[in-house]
């Protein structure tokens, strides 16, 4: 899976002005829903703070999923409203966050959940400060906006999580193209114990829970259960554990 890189546009800094154009895929990234902010600068960067915009009816997040990518700087975030988070980032020794030398630099990580199947969504930086040296500030970009695709590159059935669970877990795919989508819980033994998807969908991303009941309502027996998901193209299979 990927990350979504979310470039800072437009930072004036000092007498130098640097503008990036467009939004970039991590190809390294393992999660669909997630963005790295990125800042270029002329100058060393010792402190960031913005405010993230999002739409709160496609899109949540949270101050867990919100964290530094630089090994010696520390972020710190609060949802300050249903749609909005501030993020401030510096270290507590004084060091840099990112160098001049550096063309681009990814600097935080924000982890997105999102309505099933959305193909993409707007996020805004707003309120943007930089800090040089000294704490001195860095002229920049206040406003910015991004329209951002959430589309999956690639089919898959992700890890539901928590593992084991009690008393329900949820349990993420993503489909690249357009069909029906089977989910089915077996047994160790072969026998189907619930289908948790049976039907059409569009591309994207995809969660649904299982609460430990089979077809007939039952609470299923403690132990280790195998789910396969069909879709076009694709077919693969993950194993459960069920605690009491």
């Amino acid at each position: 899976m990927k990350k979504l890189t979310l470039l800072i546009l437009m930072l004036s800094l000092g007498l130098s002005h640097t503008s990036f154009s467009g939004i970039v895929k991590s190809k390294e990234a393992n999660n669909p829903n997630s963005v790295e902010v990125t800042i270029h600068s002329d100058v060393d960067i010792y402190g960031v703070q913005f405010d993230l915009n999002y739409d709160q009816n496609l899109l949540s997040t949270s101050e867990g999923q919100i964290s530094s990518l630089v090994n010696a700087a520390e972020v710190y975030s609060k949802i300050i409203e249903p749609g909005k988070a501030r993020v401030i980032m510096f270290s507590m020794q004084g060091d840099k966050i990112m160098s001049s030398s550096d063309d681009v630099s990814s600097v935080i990580n924000i982890s997105f959940d999102t309505m099933d199947g959305i193909s993409d969504a707007n996020i805004a930086v707003s309120n943007l400060i930089l800090a040089g040296a000294n704490g001195v500030s860095v002229d920049c970009e206040k406003e910015s906006s991004y329209d951002i695709n959430f589309m999956p590159e690639e089919t898959s059935l992700e890890m539901n999580y928590p593992n084991p669970f009690n008393p329900s877990t949820t349990i993420p795919f993503n489909i690249t193209q357009a069909g029906n989508v089977l989910l089915n819980v077996y047994d160790m033994s072969g026998s189907l114990v619930k289908t948790l998807a049976s039907d059409y969908r569009e591309a994207g991303s995809y969660k649904v829970i299982w609460n430990g009941l089979n077809n007939d309502g039952q609470q299923v027996a403690s132990g280790q259960y195998i789910l396969k998901m069909s879709a076009p193209n694709y077919s693969n299979t993950l194993q459960m554990t069920f605690i009491k």
